[in-house]
């Protein structure tokens, strides 16, 4: 009898096979998409590919700074992923694709978000000498490749590069008016 991982590899039979994602062509389709998407007012905050209910999920996570996004504007999103993975062929087989604004707990991936949104309560998961930890506070800002948290009565840089996940983070009873809190 063998077991997964000895010998041969376990029959793919009767199984879907999941995509394939040529990761070159999907950084050049982000760098069009988010040229794209400038050009009317949006900003593309993420594009990311995982799995979902077994088939390969590629999420397109947009903003309108001045005005948030619309249905139309997931529309005019999608359409724009359409053009540029027809053109460049990144993804070879079936995917689902999913266009959404970055909601409430937005990542923060790029410089310019570190500084835009100084000031707000962020969640990271940071790398450091003893692996990763979880630092939540308020962000101070960016400045020389270093993001800056106050946490507690102190204040901790962090490089960009150690910074495996970060996210805006808002305490939902603060948004609450104060009689319902108190219920």
């Amino acid at each position: 009898m063998r077991t997964q991982g000895q010998g041969r590899r376990p029959s793919t039979e009767g199984r879907r096979q999941l995509a394939r994602v040529d990761r070159a062509k999907l950084s050049q389709c982000a760098r069009e998409i988010e040229n794209d998407l400038a050009r009317d007012g949006y900003e593309l905050v993420d594009l990311r590919v995982g799995k979902a209910e077994g088939k390969l999920l590629v999420e397109l996570l947009i903003d309108h700074p001045e005005r948030g996004i619309t249905n139309e504007d997931c529309a005019r999103g999608h359409e724009t992923v359409d053009h540029w993975f027809d053109a460049l062929d990144p993804v070879s087989g079936p995917y689902m694709l999913q266009v959404s604004s970055p909601g409430l707990d937005r990542p923060l991936r790029k410089d310019e978000h570190f500084r835009r949104f100084a000031g707000s309560s962020v969640r990271m998961r940071v790398r450091g000498e003893n692996g990763t930890r979880k630092v939540q506070g308020k962000l101070v800002g960016f400045e020389d490749g270093l993001v800056t948290v106050q946490t507690g009565e102190t204040d901790e840089a962090f490089a960009i590069e150690d910074i495996l996940e970060a996210r805006l983070h808002y305490e939902w009873d603060d948004l609450l008016p104060q009689k319902d809190r108190e219920a």
